[in-house]
């Protein structure tokens, strides 16, 4: 089960290159203790398939962000005009046909 992290993926992911810069650079050392090329290897692919994932939802957020500005606004504009027709329905009809407007309202 993986652990909550406290970091962004963005620094996460930095902290990830900087470790395989060092044991790349270390290679020597560090395989006396069972961290090989293989081991390397499946270090740099599983970064940058995070890069490529985090790049991904990256945009996609910024995505979602237009189309929730773009539904607000239209939204508003909905809220206005909903506002209108209410206030002429009740202006117009009586308290007892709102009803059929989607009107439960009293006044």
């Amino acid at each position: 089960m993986a652990t909550k992290s406290t970091k962004s993926y963005a620094e996460q992911l930095n902290r990830t290159k900087v470790m395989l810069d060092g044991l790349r650079a270390n290679a020597a050392t560090i395989q006396k203790r069972g961290l090989d090329d293989v081991f390397f290897d499946r270090l740099q692919k599983g970064l940058e398939r995070s890069v490529a994932l985090n790049t991904e939802q990256e945009k996609l957020k910024a995505d979602l962000k237009i189309k929730t500005d773009e539904l607000t606004n239209e939204m508003d504009v909905l809220a206005k005009l909903y506002a209108e027709a209410k206030k002429l329905v009740k202006i117009e009809f009586p308290q007892e046909q709102w009803v059929e407007f989607g009107l439960a309202d009293k006044r």
